[in-house]
């Protein structure tokens, strides 16, 4: 009032707020009203801003009171005179102060509910953010909707995802918004800020990187200040496996509810990072197991010995970090000979054979082959057996199993690295053993007309046994289910291969565990959500391992897939009901739920068989059929041995 529309949003600055009271900067806090006259008035009008603002009649007087909490001023509340100079009285200025105790109280419950809904919204954002995390399949899912997320969400304009190579020297870019930070980018150790925050393992505010000597610059620097986050990506062991940052805008910069957005986030990326490889790892195993029974099945249909030994040889080598592999065999029952030769290998390697014969009994292959019992060497120039010219061409690592068929040294399998020594993973040498068991008994076939589905049977319980030998907690489980499975499925009335694919389902029922990582599978304790989510992945990663197998019966495959399946649909993967789960699946899982029950774990006793019928029977019509166990538990006698 008395004013021009134009002071309605004309600001100034708080320096020349303080000109205009005149009593200083203490006072001002202190919430002291000051009356100023019309000289002053004129006189602070002259030199400041104020003075293009025009008012109706000229200022008498003003009264001016701060608005202060706790010596913080929100703002300052002012009353004009154009009458007199006189115009305020103590009753005015009494008037004044209550009026601005309410202006006091309306814009500290603006500013409650202003931080309300900060906080509001910075959790709807963490939600979405997590939400983003546990759905992503892969990591280029994640980082892709992660840093759009971000991006939008802190108002950043650029942000990165570094990964921590194993040697902890390098910080690789793996996604980016910056032009000038491409996927693969290398940052060294110590170069940069992005590295304090995976040192300290904590988040990093550095308000303007053009004045900080710590940031490490890309591309051309940009006008004004320009503030930079980074935050260390820690995975569910406390590992720090890499580092995101973010930078702002020019003028911008972060306030606290971006900073903890941003710290969360990187919580929630590291702990999915984290899935995501323990997923690819699982996926990489099941490749792996899958590559196994395909090299299985082409060993049955093959009749060359050469043709058995190279395939398996190449199958091994993509499974294992070995370069190259031999298949050995005897020669007048006293030479070795190298029949087939795979992989990268010096030039010379081949002739050594000539020039220099290996026999049985020499060196690390000859030892293995002859005593019947593989070997294994990290550094053969380590051996104390080791021949001198493979010595010299380089042979580094060694791995050998021999191969002995009808009682009598056949030859060897051997795979190796030239250079530099391997560090194989311990299933690599379970692998070649079990493939050379398994060549043994193609060779067997070939001499004696080993039958297929014999070969088959001792293929898919061998996949049985090698669960077992992960997972102590089911030793034995297999075979029994077997044997139990091929029981109930006659008494249901199947007869011929139907018998034959429920008990090969049997054997293969927890492949997919083979993929499942060993923290997880041998884990003591209850497993968290994630952890969870991978583990049932089993059954259908069991699937896909089996179906690439042309032979293999559909109702094999149902119980590897269907067999967590519940008669009320609570199961998993499809989450089936009643008769929309295949039999075989529903039979095997009565079977799979009364072994469990009956047999001792490291966990529990096992349950006496009056125990084990009551369990099966308040089971039945939630979790089983209720027909099959109706008709399992006619067969008693599983019951009374237990």
């Amino acid at each position: 009032m008395g004013h021009t529309p134009e002071l309605i949003n004309f600001s100034v600055s708080f320096e020349t707020e303080l000109r205009w009271y005149g009593q200083g900067e203490a006072a001002m806090r202190q919430g002291t009203p000051r009356i100023i006259t019309r000289r002053t008035i004129e006189a602070i009008n002259s030199e400041t801003e104020i003075a293009s603002l025009n008012s109706e009649r000229t200022l008498q007087a003003n009264l001016l009171i701060p608005i202060v909490r706790k010596g913080e001023v929100y703002g300052t509340f002012n009353l004009d005179s154009v009458r007199s100079e006189n115009a305020f009285t103590i009753e005015s200025i009494e008037a004044g102060r209550l009026f601005a105790e309410e202006i006091l109280g309306f814009l500290e419950t603006e500013r409650r509910e202003q931080r309300l809904r900060g906080r509001l919204d910075l959790l709807e954002r963490i939600v979405e953010i997590n939400r983003i995390a546990r759905r992503a399949r892969s990591q280029g899912q994640l980082y892709l909707e992660t840093l759009t997320a971000l991006r939008r969400y802190i108002g950043s304009s650029h942000v990165t995802v570094f990964l921590l190579e194993e040697d902890g020297q390098v910080l690789r870019v793996v996604a980016s918004t910056t032009p000038d930070l491409t996927a693969g980018m290398r940052i060294p150790r110590d170069r940069g800020a992005s590295w304090i925050a995976v040192e300290e393992r904590r988040a990093v505010h550095i308000h303007d990187i053009y004045k900080d000597p710590r940031v490490f610059h890309f591309g051309e620097r940009r006008r004004g200040p320009v503030a930079l986050l980074a935050a260390p990506l820690i995975d569910g062991s406390g590992e720090v496996v890499g580092v995101i940052s973010a930078n702002s805008r020019p003028h911008q910069g972060f306030g606290e509810g971006e900073l903890a957005f941003f710290e969360a986030s990187a919580e929630a990326i590291g702990m999915a990072t984290e899935r995501l490889k323990a997923l690819g790892e699982a996926t990489r195993r099941a490749e792996a197991y899958r590559k196994l029974i395909v090299l299985s099945t082409e060993i049955e249909v093959l009749e060359n010995p050469d043709e058995i030994a190279e395939r398996a040889l190449r199958t091994i080598l993509e499974l294992t970090p070995f370069e190259a592999g031999v298949f050995y065999t005897l020669r007048d029952g006293k030479r070795l000979e190298p029949d087939v030769l795979v992989g990268d290998y010096p030039s010379r390697f081949p002739r050594i054979y000539e020039d220099h014969p290996v026999h049985l009994g020499e060196g690390l292959v000859g030892s293995a082959i002859a005593g019947r019992k593989g070997g294994a060497v990290h550094d053969y120039r380590d051996y104390p057996g080791a021949l001198e010219p493979f010595v010299e061409i380089g042979t580094r690592s060694i791995l050998v199993e021999p191969l002995w068929v009808k009682g009598v040294p056949y030859g060897g399998l051997a795979v190796l690295t030239f250079g530099q020594p391997a560090a194989p993973p311990a299933e690599a040498r379970y692998l070649v053993q079990l493939t050379a068991r398994r060549i043994e008994r193609a060779f067997e076939r070939i001499g004696h007309l080993t039958t297929l589905k014999e070969a088959r049977e001792a293929m898919f319980r061998a996949f049985g046994v090698a669960l077992e030998r992960r997972d102590y907690e089911t030793r034995g489980h297999t075979e029994r289910v077997a044997q139990l499975s091929t029981r109930l499925a006659r008494a249901l009335g199947l007869r011929g291969g139907e018998l034959e694919a429920v008990r090969w389902g049997a054997y293969l029922h927890d492949s997919g565990k083979l993929a499942i990582p060993d923290r997880i599978l041998l884990k003591e304790g209850p497993l968290d959500e994630d952890e969870w989510a991978l583990m049932r992945e089993h059954t259908e990663i069991g699937f896909q391992m089996l179906e690439p197998i042309p032979f293999l019966p559909e109702s094999t495959r149902n119980i590897v897939r269907f067999h967590h399946e519940r008669w009320d649909g609570s199961g998993y993967p499809r989450g089936l009901a009643g008769t929309e789960i295949p039999l075989e699946a529903r039979l095997f899982a009565v079977v799979d739920v009364f072994d469990a029950l009956a047999n001792e774990r490291p966990y529990k006793k096992s349950w006496a068989p009056r125990e084990v019928a009551r369990e099966l029977r308040e089971l039945s019509g939630r979790h089983l059929d209720p027909v099959i166990v109706d008709r399992f538990l006619q067969l008693k006698r599983p019951l009374r041995r237990g």
